[in-house]
């Protein structure tokens, strides 16, 4: 009895219990235990076995053990060869009372908290679950005292493993490591109903994932210590898209904008804004590539628009305004000063067919003291408004001027003979207006309707070379629907076709016509002026045309044949082309060449019916060849990069695609 009285002290003396003891399992020597019962029946003394849990934050911290002096009252330890008669000592259902106010109820093992037990702090803090040598160790649930509520894995006394925490911020389930979160895990955010999904690292979001605003905006990419921090992409609910680098939660770096109404920015960012060197592109295609200072757009730029014009020169704001060069799609230029986006103030503007006009602009206009040299060496200076001249001379010509003939005219009509053209028709205002028939003296020949001094209307005009466009005309371009025959090769004493070149004879057909008027024109109504003259006019020719050109014409086989509608001088729209060698399309163009959707059919019977791109076969389209074979597939600049569906068109057709 003495001796295992000794045993037993020994052992309380490591762990000093206040408990009642209902069960005690000594092995191997298990008949001991009722002796070893009424020792454990007298003990009284406090012991120092740690409170297990508390919870700072969203994170659970485990305490560590500490001993108490009272142990000291247990008793001695004995030698090592009587200790080791009681190799194990396991108690199950025990209670016990702490200094601190902490209460355990479970499992003991060796005096250590072992197997299933339940720790209440004082703070009311309880775990109840699994433990091993004294700690948390297992499966477990944590309950803290404002709420908070931890289910999952714990090692050593700390959380570690998949676990699930509840508190007033939200729901975190994921893994955790060294008692944080740490790994893959889903945040959601009580408040809002925000969420996160990725990676985690010391309770911070770390690494990839994505964040869902309570808005319904999301971004996905890169954390850095619990911001957006890296690539990413940033969507709103209203449309915006950011795509690029961030920075401590900013975008900062490269990146692209876009933003609801389609505007679309990219380049530099800094701390949020639009910072550095960029281009902004708008909807309509229109391009502006220049520097940003802080969201704001500076005073200098490029500004390319959707139908080939390009300006580089000073903005107020997003309007071109101060010294500038816009260049137009046709070639023509001015250079000068702009305000609110047009021509305004001094200025050099060169026409595409060479006339150079310096001097004053308003409004886009030339308006003002000006000067304008022909292309002929013709140099008039004077005063224009609103883009026509007021009270202009010419003083000086730099080349030679044939002579000049006086021209009368028919009953019912009006001539009007300059040293570019002679004109038969209807005049309001000093301008062509109405019907008539003007024939230039580089041989072009128009015969239709005119509306200040341009083509408008129904009308037919006929090229030197026998090329010849009839149908509808706007401001004194193709515009509408018409048919347009064209010819082969560029005339000029000689025929040039593809990559031929030989020597022609042409008959020389002259269309100039020298002479004035003999008599001044109404300017108050549409008017043929039949007052003017009472006899025909006499036919005039010759062969010393202004500049010393002739005008030669070759009988050539037109190289197409196209019916529909223009734009700007253009084939644009819908319309049918067929060309000398028997191919057909009949589809859609855009500023002359094949765009959108059409159909080409070859003389050997294939076709190819789809998407067309700037000219080539480009998107979704199908190829028959003569053969029977039908491919069907995507086209890239006029090659088929993916086949979809391949067959062979047999009688009787089975198709057996998923079209």
């Amino acid at each position: 009895i003495v001796l295992m009285s000794r045993i037993f002290s020994s052992l309380l003396r490591q762990r000093a219990l206040v408990c009642v003891v209902e069960t005690v399992q000594v092995r191997p020597y298990s008949q001991t235990s009722f002796l070893i019962n009424n020792l454990l029946a007298k003990q009284c003394h406090t012991s120092s076995m740690q409170a297990p849990w508390s919870h700072t934050k969203l994170h659970a911290r485990l305490c560590s053990s500490s001993r108490s002096e009272d142990t000291e009252k247990c008793g001695e330890l004995l030698e090592s060869p009587v200790e080791a008669l009681a190799e194990e000592v396991c108690l199950t259902n025990q209670t016990i009372n702490y200094p601190d106010d902490t209460i355990y109820e479970g499992d003991l093992l060796n005096g250590k908290r072992h197997g299933h037990g339940k720790s209440t702090t004082a703070e009311g803090t309880v775990y109840k679950g699994n433990w091993a040598n004294d700690l948390p160790n297992g499966s477990g649930t944590i309950t803290f005292a404002d709420g908070s509520l931890f289910t999952g894995e714990a090692r050593a006394g700390k959380r570690c493993g998949y676990g699930t925490l509840v508190d007033a911020l939200g729901t975190y389930k994921g893994q955790f490591e060294n008692d944080q979160m740490h790994g893959r895990g889903v945040w959601v955010c009580v408040e809002g109903k925000s969420e996160y999904n990725g990676m985690f690292k010391y309770d911070q979001r770390h690494g990839v994932g994505k964040i869902t605003y309570d808005t319904g905006g999301t971004y996905e990419g890169d954390f850095f210590q619990g911001q957006r921090h890296g690539q990413g992409v940033d969507t709103f609910i209203n449309g915006t898209v950011y795509m690029g680098a961030f920075y401590r939660g900013d975008r900062h770096g490269t990146g692209t904008l876009i933003l609801p109404n389609k505007d679309t920015y990219t380049g530099k960012f800094w701390h949020g804004q639009m910072h550095g060197k960029g281009t902004y592109t708008y909807p309509d295609g229109t391009v502006f590539e220049g520097t940003w200072n802080k969201g704001e757009r500076e005073a200098y730029g490029k500004l390319t628009f959707p139908k080939g014009s390009v300006y580089v020169g000073e903005f107020e704001g997003s309007n071109i305004h101060g010294k500038g060069k816009l260049v137009y799609r046709d070639g023509a230029t001015y250079t000068g000063e702009f305000k609110k986006g047009l021509a305004d103030g001094v200025g050099v503007r060169v026409f595409r067919n060479g006339n150079v006009y310096e001097g004053s602009f308003k409004a886009g206009k030339m308006q003002g003291q000006g000067k304008m040299t022909l292309t002929n060496g013709l140099v008039y200076e004077g005063e224009w408004y609103k883009g026509k001249t007021v009270n202009t001379a010419l003083t000086r010509a730099t080349k030679f001027m044939p002579s000049t003939s006086t021209s009368t005219s028919d009953p019912g009509q009006t001539i009007l003979t300059t040293p570019y053209y002679t004109y038969t028709g209807a005049v309001l205002h000093k301008q062509r207006h109405g019907y008539g028939v003007c024939k230039f003296t580089n041989g072009i020949i128009y015969a239709g309707e005119w509306r200040n001094n341009q083509k408008h209307g129904q009308g037919k005009i006929t090229y030197a070379d026998g090329g010849s466009y009839e149908g509808s005309f706007y401001e004194d371009q193709k515009h509408g629907k018409g048919v347009v025959t064209t010819y082969t090769g560029i005339v000029k004493n000689k025929l040039v076709s593809s990559t031929r070149e030989r020597e022609v004879k042409v008959p020389v057909i002259d269309t100039a016509g020298d002479g004035n008027a003999t008599a001044s024109l109404s300017t108050d109504t549409i008017s043929t002026n039949d007052t003017i003259a009472t006899a025909s006019v006499p036919s005039v020719s010759s062969t010393n045309h202004l500049g010393g050109k002739l005008i030669r014409k070759v009988l050539v086989t037109p190289t197409f044949t196209y019916t529909g509608t223009f734009l700007k001088d253009q084939r644009h729209g819908y319309g049918v082309c067929k060309f000398t060698d028997g191919v057909v399309y009949a589809g859609e163009w855009k500023y002359n060449k094949k765009h959108g959707q059409g159909k080409i059919t070859y003389t050997d019977g294939g076709s190819y019916e789809g998407s067309f791109n700037n000219g080539n076969r480009h998107g979704k389209g199908i190829v028959t060849t003569y053969t029977g074979i039908v491919r069907e597939g995507e086209w890239e600049n006029n090659k088929l990069v993916n086949i979809t569906c391949e067959r062979t068109v047999v009688v009787p057709i089975i198709d057996t695609c998923d079209v």
